[in-house]
């Protein structure tokens, strides 16, 4: 466990060199703990796992196993980016999110039969899951992503992120996916 932000690097929107470092070379989940001692709600905040394809993977037994710790709902989140239609096309953003969660559905059954008292939902998001983390900061207590997708945590670390979580007691959890649990 590591605090986000290191004794000499108190600037907004900077990850510590020590956390930094750490998150890219671990080969076991590193939390970094954000946390501004407001008060907290009576209602547990949400886990946000960002998973892909492949949804058997320890990323998302991590996010199960924190959200059944903590009794908290458990969100999947699935980013994609468009291929070939204009970004600003709502329509075709909204029928690409409708595949994608449909999608995201399907594999997930499993881990609903696994885990009939969990409450799980799908959410895909066209562009970068930051957006989403963005929107709904206030209800998320703990992001658990892989670090093998660079971008996404680099988007997390960094001050998208901070912008993204700022004022927020959510914390990270990043886990190497290659790692079994």
């Amino acid at each position: 466990m590591v605090g986000s932000i290191g004794l000499k690097h108190f600037t907004e929107g900077r990850v510590g060199s020590t956390a930094a470092t750490l998150v890219a070379r671990a080969h076991c989940p590193v939390a970094m703990i954000r946390g501004h001692g407001g008060a907290t709600s009576s209602k547990p905040g949400w886990v946000v796992v960002e998973v892909d394809e492949s949804v058997e993977s320890s990323v998302l037994q991590l996010g199960v196993e924190e959200a059944q710790l903590r009794g908290a709902p458990l969100r999947a989140i699935t980013a994609w980016r468009s291929r070939f239609t204009d970004i600003h096309d709502v329509r075709a953003a909204s029928e690409g999110n409708r595949q994608v969660r449909a999608h995201l559905d399907r594999s997930l059954a499993c881990w609903r039969r696994r885990y009939p008292d969990l409450d799980l939902r799908s959410v895909a998001v066209h562009g970068s899951a930051v957006n989403y983390l963005a929107k709904h900061a206030a209800d998320i207590q703990l992001v658990v992503v892989g670090c093998g997708d660079r971008s996404d945590v680099g988007d997390l670390l960094g001050p998208t992120g901070s912008a993204a979580l700022h004022d927020t007691d959510c914390s990270l959890l990043i886990c190497d996916q290659r790692q079994r649990l």
